[in-house]
């Protein structure tokens, strides 16, 4: 969880921009901070993936995504 929100961090990223990413809700991603749930095996993929690109990957994705 302390993962998922230093990245957050790092990339400047909502909740809602870090769900978009890894295709879940903004409350999917409150509660892996949390600790209230845990990311599936297809959900953990897709964070290694973001954790290895850099912010700029990062904001072209997001961009991408909304067209």
């Amino acid at each position: 969880a302390k993962g998922l929100v230093s990245l957050r961090q790092r990339f400047g990223l909502t909740a809602a921009d870090m769900g978009a990413l890894l295709g879940v809700s903004a409350q999917t991603i409150y509660n892996w901070e949390a600790e209230k749930s845990t990311p599936r095996q297809k959900q953990l993929e897709a964070y290694a993936a973001v954790r290895g690109l850099g912010k700029k990957q990062v904001s072209a994705r997001l961009a991408a995504m909304a067209g």
